[in-house]
């Protein structure tokens, strides 16, 4: 066999080689995207949804009933936004009595909590009475809030300003840091 011959069919050998590889390579690229999109199908539930509640009357105080995680926000407005299974957020209010904006999510069929994101900026006092995690999204302006717990509570807040947090009765506040 000529010389030149034999390199030519390393050539071709090294190309076949290569083009079965490619094939190879496109099909776990397919078969990741398959995985990918069957994945977010199945943990994306379809129950859960949001429901944004505008509230006309003026308020600085809130309090919660109901098991939820509360995450208090920067925005200015008077909505309230929740977020849960799309049964129970039929069954959740909110209504403004004399300057306090109560939101009743203590019916939950699901047995999952509520997540409510609220104005923390207009606000002097948050009252909740349940099983409750309040967070922050992201550093919240206050100038003077004062959290009272009524229940098992965790609370991890970035701020600025002058933000007090009072147990209720029966309870008491330990530091998670270490």
């Amino acid at each position: 066999m000529p010389k030149g011959s034999h390199l030519k069919q390393k050539q071709m050998k090294q190309l076949i080689k290569f083009h079965q590889n490619g094939k190879l390579l496109l099909v776990l690229i397919a078969l990741a995207i398959a995985v990918t999109t069957s994945a977010q199908q199945f943990f994306e539930d379809p129950d859960i949804q949001i429901r944004k509640i505008d509230i006309a009357e003026k308020f600085n105080k809130i309090e919660v009933r109901g098991n939820a995680v509360i995450v208090l926000t920067n925005n200015l407005t008077n909505s309230v936004v929740l977020r849960g299974d799309v049964n129970d957020l039929q069954e959740a209010t909110a209504s403004v009595k004399k300057g306090k904006l109560v939101i009743n999510a203590t019916r939950s069929y699901s047995g999952s909590k509520f997540i409510i994101y609220l104005p923390a900026g207009s606000i002097n006092s948050l009252v909740t009475f349940g099983n409750t995690q309040i967070l922050s999204s992201g550093i919240i302006k206050v100038s003077d809030l004062e959290i009272l717990l009524a229940g098992p509570s965790h609370v991890s807040i970035r701020h600025e300003g002058n933000l007090r947090i009072t147990p209720g009765m029966g309870y008491e506040i330990t530091d998670g840091r270490k």
